[in-house]
């Protein structure tokens, strides 16, 4: 028998509300009281994706006489008794931070002398999750085994005893041994650029046209795409999600982050960055968990990329552009070139230089 909405409170018309949104994959909708004393409903949600709440919020807002929750509070699951209903009490026992503790933070804030103005903010605290070692996830494993030779009685447990088992590897030989031969990927591309002077890379256009590039140009392009980066500030091991279309974009920014000894991360073009889908989530959590990263992307995807914040509220997203990054490499060149022949000193910055002789 289907239950009138008559008969239903607001906690279970909300959670259905909230069910029929396909972000969320279970919910429960609790009335709690702030620390004013103050009834206000919060929602705990098991979400399937990125949680957006501005994104289910305007939703709910489209259900007439719908009341919208104070709080929302994400979670893997929801706890259960052990009779199988939900656990309550385990629900309201989590700390959700409302509106009062933000207004109340703001103003013992506000009330010392050194501070005119301030804005508390609340944000999710993402724990960092330190990088694993090659000899961590390769290391030797020990498992346990039965010694042959010993029976163990029908009352007893075997005896157990460590043996070290290697892991399975796949050998093809030795490689080649060679003079002078490279160690690092800088030195291979360089010295690919110095020796393959016939070879070129062939990048192929979405309209069937073919650019061709040589090593050599790769490689000055990519050190001209390092300078621009070097720039922005970033320095060795930080992280860079590169999100261009072309070939010929993505090879020389990616080439010039492993110049500078940055990480990059090629991430998906996204079919569009206005609207919620894998594609967004996946950008999204990957720019959180390597640290909110500059994303390197090129003047045709520029507004798109730049769309990204409304998934991600409170945060500024550090943007650079392939093309600029080109042009600076390029005018840094030119003032190295300048300051040789002692032309130009009083230009003393990169930045002076630019302002006066960069693009308009």
């Amino acid at each position: 028998m289907i239950q009138s909405l008559e008969n239903l409170s607001t906690q279970q018309i909300l959670a259905a509300a909230l069910l029929a949104d396909p972000a969320i994959d279970d919910c429960v909708v609790l009335q709690r009281k702030t620390v004013n004393s103050t009834p206000e409903l919060v929602a705990y949600v098991v979400v399937t994706g990125l949680f957006l709440p501005q994104q289910i919020e305007s939703r709910l807002k489209a259900i007439p006489g719908i009341v919208l929750p104070k709080a929302y509070v994400p979670l893997f699951s929801l706890p259960l008794t052990a009779t199988g209903e939900i656990d309550e009490q385990t629900l309201l026992n989590i700390e959700v931070i409302d509106a009062d503790i933000e207004k109340q933070w703001e103003n013992q804030l506000q009330n010392l002398r050194e501070i005119k103005q301030v804005t508390v903010v609340v944000q999710e605290y993402a724990k960092k999750i330190p990088p694993l070692h090659l000899s961590d996830v390769l290391s030797p494993q020990k498992v346990h085994a039965v010694k042959p030779t010993e029976v163990a009685a029908p009352t007893q447990l075997p005896i157990l005893v460590e043996k070290e088992q290697r892991l399975a590897i796949s050998n093809g030989g030795l490689l080649p041994e060679e003079a002078n031969a490279p160690t690092t990927l800088p030195a291979t591309l360089q010295r690919t650029a110095k020796q393959s002077l016939g070879q070129k890379i062939a990048y192929l256009q979405p309209d069937g046209a073919e650019i061709t590039q040589s090593y050599a140009e790769l490689l000055e392009e990519a050190e001209r795409i390092l300078t621009g980066l070097r720039e922005l500030g970033l320095k060795s091991q930080d992280k860079v999600i590169i999100q261009l279309e072309l070939n010929q974009d993505l090879l020389p920014a990616f080439w010039g982050c492993i110049l500078g000894g940055f990480i990059p991360a090629i991430a998906p073009i996204a079919p569009t960055y206005n609207e919620p889908g894998s594609a967004v989530d996946k950008l999204c959590s990957l720019w959180q968990l390597l640290d909110k990263p500059v994303i390197l992307t090129c003047e045709a995807l520029q507004r798109s990329v730049q769309s990204l914040a409304q998934w991600l509220p409170g945060e500024k997203l550090q943007i650079a552009i392939v093309e600029q990054l080109r042009y600076l490499g390029y005018l840094s060149l030119l003032l190295s070139v300048l300051r040789s022949k002692k032309l130009y000193q009083k230009y003393e910055t990169l930045e002076h230089f630019y302002l006066r002789f960069g693009r308009k």
